[in-house]
Order: structure tokens, then sequence, then C-alpha cells
């Protein structure tokens, strides 16, 4: 059924809590799936000076990544440049626990 690229990741931050995305939920990423824009997807942001890769949850508009947070205000895009800046995957679902 073309599934087997699903991964559950765990939403650490408030980055997308404008969105629903909230710290705690589980968001499950298709590695095969390309984005579109208004997709919430999972992106490595690599720190060209240090070498150290950050994998963050982010908004996809086309051709940038944001975030969307009430809590922690407008976020500075980054560019999609497939170099410093690519998507590893495409949210599909997401699984909330109730507290």
């Amino acid at each position: 059924d073309g599934k087997n690229g699903v991964e559950a990741w765990v939403m650490k931050g408030a980055a997308l809590d404008g969105i629903g995305v909230m710290p705690g939920d589980i968001v499950l990423i298709d590695l095969n799936a390309r984005a579109s824009s208004g997709d919430v997807v999972l992106a490595q942001i690599i720190d060209l000076a240090t070498g150290s890769a950050e994998t963050v949850m982010r908004l996809y508009q086309a051709p940038f990544i944001t975030t969307h947070s009430m809590r922690l205000g407008p976020g500075r895009p980054e560019h999609v440049d497939e170099d410093r800046v690519s998507i590893a995957g495409v949210r599909v679902g997401l699984i909330r626990w109730e507290h």
C-alpha cells in the first residue's frame, strides 16, 4: 500500500501551535510524500558553520518553511534549497493523547 515510509515523531515545541499541532502530539510523517504549500513538514536545517543538523516540524509555504506559533510569535522563514534546508517528509496524520 506504499505506507512503508511512515514514521511517528513527537512534536517537542510550540512552533506550530497556531495551526493546531501542539507540544506532545505524535505526528505521522510520510518520508516518501512530496510537500505542497500548506503542508506540515519534517525538515532538516543544517548549520553550515558547525555542520550540525536540526530536525524540525514546520509549515511549508513554498519555497519557504515557517513556524506558526501563537506562543512564540513570528519566526524567520527558512528557504528550502535542498542544500542547507531540506524537507524530509510530510504530515499524513496526528495522534493526540487525551490528558
